[in-house]
């Protein structure tokens, strides 16, 4: 009896020294963001380990998982009547096109023989309305378009956030607390990537069915934005927006809140302040002194606005990248890939030549600071880019990944280049990609040695 107890009891403690040495080495990957954590909490099993840890990196708030009407709750389906009556009251009927090659799209009020009463819409934030005579208009037509219609994804955005505006625009769901005027530039740029997105990069999207439920919440204050980013991605404290793909959302905030734009407006009234008493009594130069403030002022608020647009493109590109399925969902891609890509797509038109970039990288060559392309390419970090070390040497490490995105992106390398993206996410050859280093694979895909690989982007780099 004392020996079958003895049996048992090693046993049992055989048993819970497995689960202690298998829950160190998932802790273990998870602070590596290994590769192996993240196909391991895609299982059931995983799942649940996740949602009981709290990893905030693996537990979506919304589910991605569609439902159909007749499996929601009825709350659920009022939440869902009420979004569909919001699209429905803003939704437009009209076209009208004027003589001097104006056109608004809204709704006819009213209209004779002589005048036609047009209300252009603005979602929650009003209506603009006015009388258009006739002898202005060329054509008025009606829109044959019906309301966008709403996701079981939707629901629950607007369940989470029920204080907020809901806009959409395919394939966008935004919930924001600004108004219509400052977001549609927003959703106007993120429409733009997400077309061009699809003719450059269309031959590697998996996901097609991703036409109508990718979120963006845009947040007008900074202090909301940060209660947000601390519990989704806490590792991001300097973050100006980001893209987490385990929750699916871009998070961004307008620039104008942000701590150094207001610093910088600070700035310039202390200075104003100092320059209107030195000069008292001058008033040639009190009004030179407000003209500066005031073209000061311009400039601060256009560099606010082009972050922000350069922060939604550069966020938005993650977004697209993770749930269109051009990158794995286990993350086996490394740094310089994430980010290289990300870049490429921060400016106006993908692949365009970003002077600031192109400044850091020629400085860093002339001051012999290039990061040799193996270290930069075989990179892994939880920090991703910015465990390089300074804040320069990170701005270089960007700079590197985007040239040699636009190297391998350039001419008949592109084909070669997509190959190697279709192979490293290919759950089939996860044990062959993290055995082979990253830079010898992307050699191997490209038919030439690490070392000639390095010497042909340095080429490239001397002539862009």
């Amino acid at each position: 009896m004392t020996r079958r107890l003895s049996i048992a009891w090693y046993f049992r403690v055989a048993v819970l020294f497995v689960a202690f040495l298998g829950a160190w080495m998932l802790y273990k990957w998870h602070l590596r963001q290994d590769p192996r954590f993240f196909r391991f909490v895609e299982t059931p099993s995983g799942r649940t380990l996740a949602r009981v840890f709290s990893w905030h990196d693996s537990r979506p708030p919304v589910p991605f998982v569609e439902k159909r009407e007749r499996d929601m709750t009825a709350e659920e389906i009022a939440v869902k009547r009420s979004l569909e009556a919001e699209l429905a009251d803003h939704l437009p009927t009209h076209r009208l096109e004027l003589t001097d090659g104006d056109e608004w799209i809204g709704r006819v009020i009213e209209e004779d023989g002589l005048h036609v009463v047009f209300s252009e819409g603005y979602a929650e934030s009003g209506r603009f309305t006015v009388t258009v005579p006739r002898s202005r208009i060329r054509s008025l037509a009606p829109l044959a378009t019906d309301p966008p219609a709403i996701s079981y994804r939707d629901v629950r955005f607007r369940m989470e956030f029920p204080g907020l505006k809901f806009f959409k625009r395919a394939p966008f769901s935004i919930m924001t607390d600004e108004s219509y005027f400052r977001v549609e530039s927003t959703v106007n740029e993120l429409v733009r990537l997400y077309r061009e997105f699809m003719v450059v990069f269309g031959p590697l999207i998996v996901n097609t069915d991703r036409g109508n439920d990718i979120q963006v919440l845009f947040f007008s204050r900074e202090a909301d934005y940060r209660a947000y980013q601390e519990q989704y991605a806490p590792h991001m404290p300097n973050s100006t927006g980001f893209y987490n793909a385990w929750v699916d959302r871009l998070v961004v905030f307008n620039q104008e809140t942000a701590s150094h734009v207001i610093g910088a407006r600070r700035w310039a009234a202390e200075a104003e302040a100092a320059y209107r008493e030195q000069y008292a009594g001058q008033p040639g130069v009190q009004e030179q002194i407000a003209d500066w403030r005031r073209r000061t002022d311009e400039d601060i608020a256009r560099f606010a606005e082009a972050q922000t647009i350069n922060t939604i493109r550069h966020e938005g590109a993650h977004q697209l990248f993770f749930s269109l399925g051009v990158h794995s969902s286990h993350r086996i891609e490394n740094e310089w890939l994430y980010e290289g890509l990300a870049v490429y797509c921060e400016l106006g038109r993908l692949g365009e030549k970003d002077p600031g970039r192109l400044r850091v990288l020629r400085e860093a060559m002339e001051g012999g600071r290039l990061i040799a392309l193996a270290d930069l390419v075989n990179l892994r970090s939880p920090m991703g880019l910015s465990s390089v070390g300074q804040h320069r040497d990170v701005d270089l490490a960007y700079a590197q990944a985007w040239s040699l995105v636009h190297f391998l992106m350039y001419n008949d390398r592109r084909a070669d280049f997509f190959d190697y993206i279709r192979h490293i996410r290919d759950p089939g050859n996860f044990k062959d990609v993290r055995r082979v280093p990253a830079m010898d694979m992307l050699s191997r895909f490209l038919d030439v040695s690490p070392s000639q690989l390095e010497a042909q982007w340095l080429e490239y780099l001397r002539g862009m």
